[in-house]
C-alpha cells in the first residue's frame, strides 16, 4: 500500500476540515460502523450513530467559531491494513463578539483500518494534553 503515511495524514486533515465545520454527521462518517470512542474520562461511545450523537451534543455546547488543528506525532503500522497514530490537536478561536476563546490542548490515540480504499477510524481515545487548562464542563471559555 504505497503512500500510507501520506494517505493517513490526508485523512486526518480531512477530518479536521469537517470538525471545523462542526458537522457531527460528517465527523462520524470518518468512523467504522462499529467504532468506539472515549473522550477524557467520559464513557465509551460505541457505534457510528452514537458517535454522531456525542459530537452533535459537543458541537451544540461550544462556540461555532472554535476551530481545531490536528497533527500526527507518531504512526505505527500494526499490519498493512491497521495503523496506530498518536495525534495532538489544539482548539482555539474567537467568540462571536471577537473575544479570544481559551485554547484547549488535547492528545489522543487513533486506530485506523484500511477498507474499501480508505482509512477509517475504528477506535479513538482523546485526553487533555499536558499544559491544558480546562474550565468547567459545558462552558467554552
Amino acid at each position: 500500500m504505497p503512500g500510507v503515511s501520506r494517505e493517513v495524514r490526508a485523512r486526518v486533515q480531512a477530518y479536521a476540515e469537517v470538525w471545523n465545520a462542526h458537522k457531527a454527521a460528517s465527523v462520524a462518517a470518518f468512523f467504522t460502523e462499529d467504532a468506539d470512542m472515549i473522550m477524557g474520562n467520559g464513557p465509551r461511545i460505541v457505534g457510528r450513530g452514537a458517535i454522531e450523537d456525542w459530537w452533535a451534543a459537543y458541537f451544540a455546547k461550544i462556540q461555532s467559531t472554535r476551530k481545531s488543528t490536528f497533527s500526527i506525532n507518531s504512526m505505527r503500522m500494526i499490519t498493512s491494513e491497521v495503523a496506530l497514530i498518536n495525534v495532538e490537536w489544539t482548539t482555539a478561536g474567537r467568540d462571536l463578539d471577537g473575544e479570544i476563546l481559551r485554547t484547549r490542548l488535547a492528545r489522543g490515540t487513533w486506530v485506523l483500518v484500511w477498507d474499501s480504499g480508505e482509512w477509517w477510524i475504528t477506535a479513538l481515545r482523546g485526553l487533555p494534553a499536558m499544559g491544558d487548562t480546562r474550565v468547567s464542563p459545558g462552558t467554552d471559555r
